[in-house]
C-alpha cells in the first residue's frame, strides 16, 4: 500500500509505520479525535446534498453492489481539515470510519471509497488491500479525473455519479481480465474452471 504522507509503496497492514517517512496511523489518531461514523453507501457530513440526490446516490451504489456482491462501495461528502493534506484525511477516514469490518482484514478487504472534500473540491479514491492488486494508481487516477468537471462547478451529487461509472467500468474489465491471468476458462454462465478442472461459482 502507498503511504498516504509520502506516497511510498512500503506500508503494509501488520507494520502500519512507513519505512520512509515514519508515518504511523495511531499519531494522526492523536491529531484527529473521535472519527466520523461511516457505512456503506452515501454519509453527507456536511449536509450539502439534497434528499433526491441522495437517494439517486443510494440506487448508484445500489446497483455497483449488485453487480458486484463481492465488493462494498462507499461513498463520503466531507469538510476535510486543513492540518493534515487530503490524502492523509481519506486513509484515516477509511481505517478509522469503521467502513471495513472488523473480519475484513487483508485480502477480505474489498472496500472502495469515495471521498470528496467540499472546501477544496477534491475527489479521491481508495480501495481495500483486496483490491489493491487490481486497481493500479492510473486506475484510481481515472476515477478521481472524471470527477473533476463537476467539482469546479461544485456539483458534487454529480461528480461521485461519474466516478462510481468509472469504477463500474474498470471492475467490468478486471471481472474480464481476472480469468486469463489465473488461468481461468469460463464452462458455462456463471462457471469457471481452473487447469487442474475444478469448477466453482463467482
Amino acid at each position: 500500500m502507498k503511504c498516504p504522507a509520502c506516497a511510498a509503496d512500503e506500508l503494509q497492514e501488520l507494520s502500519p509505520t512507513c519505512p520512509s517517512c515514519g508515518f504511523h496511523l495511531a499519531s494522526l489518531d492523536r491529531m484527529m479525535g473521535i472519527p466520523p461514523k461511516l457505512r456503506s453507501g452515501i454519509t453527507d457530513l456536511v449536509g450539502f446534498l439534497s434528499k433526491r440526490q441522495v437517494a439517486k446516490l443510494t440506487s448508484h451504489l445500489h446497483e455497483l453492489t449488485l453487480q458486484f456482491p463481492q465488493c462494498r462501495f462507499a461513498a463520503v461528502l466531507v469538510e476535510a481539515p486543513a492540518k493534515v493534506p487530503f490524502p492523509v484525511y481519506v486513509f484515516w477516514l477509511f481505517n478509522k470510519g469503521g467502513i471495513a469490518a472488523p473480519m475484513e482484514k487483508g485480502g477480505d478487504c474489498r472496500v472502495v471509497l469515495l471521498v470528496i472534500d467540499t472546501n477544496t473540491a477534491s475527489c479521491a479514491c481508495m480501495v481495500g488491500y483486496g483490491l489493491e492488486p487490481f486497481f493500479t494508481g492510473e486506475r484510481l487516477q481515472r476515477i478521481t479525473d472524471s470527477a473533476l468537471p463537476y467539482l469546479l462547478c461544485r456539483e458534487f451529487s454529480d461528480a461521485f455519479h461519474a466516478s462510481l461509472d468509472v469504477v463500474q467500468q474498470q471492475l467490468h474489465e478486471m471481472s474480464q481480465d481476472i480469468p486469463r491471468l489465473y488461468g481461468i476458462r469460463e464452462q458455462g454462465q456463471g462457471q469457471i474452471q481452473d487447469q487442474a478442472g475444478e469448477s466453482f461459482a463467482y
